[in-house]
């Protein structure tokens, strides 16, 4: 079905399945926020971490002896970038069972659902 707008999609949801249903997939959306977020600040500091020693000269390369590969010519700006990707993809990659238990709590259709305005068929012999 096409809605009209918003207040007409909340109306006929609250009128066809009840208001509870506007919060379909909402307990599944808090709890997964909490280890999305907290698994993408781990990584993040930890990536942070791993690219300071390495723009400041005290990763493994220099500790054997063997000169700097030019990651500290690059712009300062691409270390919080690429941590910030390599910690969102990873995060997201460990969360995504209860995104999609989430999207599927709120399409879910109720059995037999009945069409608004639906008029009883009389058989014809």
């Amino acid at each position: 079905r096409v809605y009209r707008g918003l207040w007409d999609a909340i109306g006929c949801v609250v009128r066809q399945e009840g208001a509870l249903k506007l919060y379909a997939g909402l307990v599944p959306s808090l709890v997964s926020v909490v280890p999305y977020m907290g698994i993408q600040f781990s990584v993040y500091e930890a990536c942070r971490r791993r690219a300071r020693k390495w723009r400041t000269g005290l990763g493994e390369g220099e500790r054997r002896g063997r000169p700097a590969t030019g990651y500290e010519r690059l712009p300062r700006w691409t270390e919080p970038l690429g941590c910030g990707v390599v910690a969102g993809m990873f995060s997201k990659l460990c969360t995504l069972p209860l995104d999609v238990t989430k999207k599927r709590m709120q399409v879910e259709t109720p059995p037999n659902p009945k069409p608004p305005n639906a008029t009883p068929r009389t058989q014809s012999v």
